[in-house]
């Protein structure tokens, strides 16, 4: 008796989706599958997987070009996933033909914003260069203080202008700041200007409010 779960039909509907730009292998972890059983059902299915086609300049030059356009933001939101949506390749491929090109986008990434999304401007000495420091100590005149925090105002870490930035005396008085933000939702609520979607977890505006 086979102890090997059955495939859903949601399941099959995901290798149908993303068998040509994935990995095998990627699709076992995000299936929480076995490797030869991913293969085993793709191949069931009559997914075979295409032979690899030789690169153009024309793709090297739009990855070059997206790599430009990469160093520009704070942020890259799945920049080689939709790389390979753009080509129609496999992300691996383009992963692996961007290094080979001497670009890499994770690099880029880690350098344009740290852990916490705070955006950065290079590391000196061991320590990140934060760009909202750096537009605050410009427009006071001196170094931001240890004890002091910068505080944005609408809560967008990646809005750095300076009409969007208070700085704050102490950590105590950042997070009191904070606080009044995150009571205000309750009352936002109760007047129907924000609801929350629980199946898709998140908050929103509600349209009657714009």
């Amino acid at each position: 008796m086979s102890l090997s779960k059955s495939w859903t039909k949601e399941q099959d509907a995901f290798i149908y989706q993303h068998y040509r730009q994935d990995a095998d292998r990627i699709l076992a972890l995000r299936l929480s599958r076995s490797l030869r059983s991913v293969q085993h059902r793709r191949a069931k299915l009559g997914l075979a997987k295409v032979a690899l086609k030789r690169w153009s300049a024309h793709e090297d030059g739009i990855i070059r070009l997206a790599a430009r356009e990469a160093r520009k933001r704070d942020y890259m939101y799945q920049c080689l996933g939709i790389l390979a949506q753009r080509l129609g390749r496999r992300l691996s491929e383009v992963s692996t033909r961007s290094r080979k090109l001497g670009i890499n986008f994770r690099a880029i990434k880690r350098r344009n914003r740290n852990v916490r999304g705070y955006p950065v401007n290079g590391c000196k000495n061991g320590r990140w260069i934060f760009v909202h420091r750096e537009v605050m100590e410009k427009h006071i005149g001196r170094y931001v203080l240890p004890s002091e925090r910068i505080h944005h105002i609408n809560l967008v870490k990646t809005e750095n202008g300076i009409r969007n930035l208070l700085l704050c005396s102490s950590p105590s008085e950042h997070r009191r700041i904070h606080v009044q933000a995150e009571l205000l939702l309750p009352e936002l609520m109760r007047r129907g200007f924000v609801r929350f979607n629980r199946t898709k977890r998140i908050y929103s505006i509600c349209a009657t409010s714009r």
